[in-house]
């Protein structure tokens, strides 16, 4: 009988108490929770921005060349375009040598090569690339 009374007292007055406890904890859990939510958003944007500042500084630096080179064309000065029509075959068992040929037709010149046609021929073990096309030089 003692017992019950006590547990009804205790209950009566601690009740209250216990549910505010109860309540903060819940609370604290939930504070907690959108905290470490808070946390990873803030994370995710730092390395977006990271990211877009690498790349704006890797463009600025490719902007700044290319406005260098702008600034060294006259535009007053007039170029003459001139067509030389190219037709080549390449032996690709070496691959280099092809390589360097196709870059040599456009840094000789001062020009660049556009291809109008390109095909692969195979003739016995051999393969062949066949390149038609113009090299277009400005004078």
């Amino acid at each position: 009988m003692k017992k019950e009374i006590i547990k009804e007292e205790i209950l009566k007055h601690y009740k209250k108490e216990f549910y505010m406890w109860l309540i903060s904890v819940l609370v604290l859990g939930l504070s907690a929770l959108l905290f470490i939510k808070e946390v990873k958003t803030l994370q995710i944007n730092l390395n977006n921005k990271r990211n877009i500042n690498e790349k704006y500084f890797k463009l600025s630096k490719e902007i700044n060349q290319l406005k260098e080179r702008i600034k060294m064309v006259d535009i007053e000065k007039t170029y003459m375009e001139t067509k030389i029509p190219v037709s080549a075959t390449y032996s690709l068992r070496n691959l280099n040598q092809a390589i360097v040929e196709m870059q040599s037709l456009s840094k000789e010149m001062n020009g660049y090569l556009l291809i109008h046609e390109m095909s692969l021929k195979l003739e016995g073990i051999e393969p062949y690339l066949t390149i038609n096309g113009d090299l277009i030089v400005f004078q």
